[in-house]
């Protein structure tokens, strides 16, 4: 069950939260045309890092349980 919850926050992470946020804060500046686009890769960065945070979590307790 654990593994399917940690799925839907990366996918949520990566398709909704971190573009949407970092799209509408772009859209303020300046360069907005340019700058917008690059709320999707800083999206897929930041959701490869939380994903890599959960594999190791969910494979320490794993290992706890036997």
């Amino acid at each position: 069950m654990e593994a399917g919850v940690n799925s839907l926050i990366i996918s949520v992470l990566r398709l909704f939260l971190v573009p949407l946020g970092l799209s509408i804060w772009f859209a303020r500046l300046s360069n907005a045309d340019f700058a917008i686009w690059f709320a999707f890769p800083i999206g897929e960065i930041i959701a490869a890092i939380v994903a890599v945070a959960l594999v190791v979590r969910l494979f320490r307790n794993t290992d706890r349980k036997g």
